[in-house]
């Protein structure tokens, strides 16, 4: 596990950059964050060339003024000194200028809105998350008050293991927060053939599991810290569905969770159950961890930095 030392924050200049700036400022307060780049991408804007030439100085005065707007908003924040934080206006593709940001800067966190109910959103957001050379979190609309529930799917993977170690971090910068890890487990087809019923051969797969999780954490260092592990049942074979539900129920205030793979590329790309519960997530903070060292020699020939 890496300290997060510095964090790149995506503001749209929509109603959801208060809750960036809200979650920013909170985790400047609790955590050991350096240096925050605040980034706003502005599409390429296609204008005729008799106009361009007529009026050579139209974009300037454009990019000044939305700084400005950003700057007032970030300086509500008295915690944001102006000599620990950027903050910058470019124009092009939004999803590949943020990487490429990201990258250039180094940066440990990328810090962008999860919208909702919204046509089209989740698009940028779902596009950076799955790229990203560092860990992501997907920050909704509102943002609970207190952090007090922190849950972290678990699969006795190196990439979990490294959720987890993340969320104990987070915990011990927040007032320990109780961290409830989640393991889905499913029954063989083939049980029947063990003269055992369904319902049984369940049984026998929990009991594995909870001896599993009893070795997997027994070296963690979880000293002040709270954890439990509950272990839930898959019938359909929909693990992201289960998780996202046991979250819910829970009235969990963050997920995090990481990405599965043990080669270069397949530790950005999301493996296909951390990608669901992104998708089914529609309200719930969300962090997903990434193995940046791991990953930064596969992102400049993916960026071409």
């Amino acid at each position: 596990m890496y300290h997060i030392k510095r964090i790149l924050v995506c503001l749209d200049g929509s109603e959801i950059d208060d809750a960036l700036l809200n979650y920013t400022s909170a985790l400047y307060d609790k955590t050991s964050v350096e240096q925050i780049y605040f980034l706003h991408v502005v599409k390429k804007l296609e204008i005729p060339k008799e106009i361009s030439k007529k009026y050579p100085d139209l974009l300037a005065p454009i990019d000044e003024t939305i700084k400005k707007n950003f700057l007032y908003g970030i300086q509500q924040f008295e915690n944001l000194k102006e000599d620990n934080f950027s903050l910058d206006v470019l124009e092009g593709n939004v999803t590949e200028t943020i990487l490429k940001y990201a990258h250039v800067k180094n940066v440990d966190l990328i810090v962008i809105g999860k919208k909702s109910g919204l046509a089209g959103s989740g698009v940028v957001d779902r596009r950076v998350t799955r790229i990203a050379h560092c860990s992501v979190a997907l920050i909704p609309e509102s943002l609970p008050e207190k952090l007090q529930r922190i849950v972290v799917p678990v699969d006795y993977s190196e990439t979990s293991m490294m959720s987890l170690q993340q969320a104990i971090y987070i915990a011990r910068k927040n007032e320990f927060p109780e961290i409830m890890c989640v393991h889905t487990y499913s029954v063989p087809s083939g049980y029947h053939t063990t003269g055992k019923s369904f319902d049984q051969f369940a049984e026998i797969m929990k009991e594995n599991a909870r001896r599993e999780y009893e070795t997997y954490t027994e070296s963690l260092d979880t000293k002040g810290v709270k954890i439990t592990c509950h272990y839930v049942l898959d019938e359909h074979n929909n693990p992201a569905e289960k998780i996202y539900q046991f979250a819910v129920k829970q009235k969990a205030n963050l997920i995090v969770l990481g990405s599965k793979g043990r080669t270069a590329m397949a530790s950005i790309i999301l493996g296909s159950v951390s990608e669901k519960v992104i998708n089914y997530n529609k309200h719930l903070p969300m962090m997903v961890v990434k193995d940046k060292a791991r990953n930064m020699d596969f992102v400049d020939a993916l960026l071409k930095v």
